[in-house]
């Protein structure tokens, strides 16, 4: 008996010690961080109130990002949010899509990940709070480069923006806002300048 409740005692201890021991690594666990859409996103969040411009009747707007805020290693593009200039109601899309030039070059047959349900707003919000609502559902890969883009039918939305870079915008008149979007996105044609837009797309 004696030696019964000895045995019981041993194990007893080691099972405490092994749980409270965190070199004692249980199977199944891991370190691999979750995305949150509260945090993780690609584009811009900043605030632009000191500048704004028009996006041009079906002509599109691609700003180049590489996805260094994701805490977690990969997701899911989750809703996009724009920054809205003024007060009269605007319309307009946001599309992401690959960036094989990693931050280099014009769009060069870039391939579509997705693209968000029609945004309307008719609020001043200096930092890109208006959505549509509804996951664009494309994967993304933390550090990876991708093309943020944007159109607008003849409401041309005013998106607050940075008067010059430090981003590189391209954009050309490119199709029918009504239509589904270019898949792949073809170079030649785009023109180059220096901007930062109030656009952003969790990750999730």
């Amino acid at each position: 008996m004696k030696r019964i409740l000895i045995a019981l005692f041993l194990c007893l201890f080691a099972f405490r010690a092994s749980a409270w021991n965190p070199m004692v690594v249980t199977s199944g666990s891991s370190s691999a961080v979750a995305c949150s859409a509260a945090t993780d996103y690609v584009g811009d969040k900043t605030d632009h109130s000191a500048s704004f411009a028009a996006l041009i009747d079906n002509q599109m707007y691609c700003v180049s990002y590489q996805a260094t805020t994701a805490a977690c290693a990969s997701g899911t593009l989750g809703k996009a949010y724009m920054a809205h200039h003024g007060t009269e109601t605007d319309v307009a899309k946001v599309l992401v899509y690959t960036d094989s030039t990693s931050g280099t070059g014009e769009p060069n047959n870039e391939t579509l990940l997705g693209e968000s349900a029609e945004i309307s707003c008719n609020t001043d919000t200096p930092t890109p709070t208006c959505t549509a609502g509804g996951d664009l559902g494309g994967a993304i890969t933390k550090n990876a480069y991708y093309f943020i883009c944007s159109q607008s039918n003849n409401t041309q939305f005013d998106v607050h923006r940075t008067a010059a870079g430090p981003s590189v915008l391209w954009y050309k008149a490119l199709w029918d806002y009504d239509n589904p979007a270019p898949n792949p996105l073809t170079p030649t044609g785009w023109t180059e300048a220096t901007r930062d837009w109030g656009v952003y797309v969790e990750i999730k």
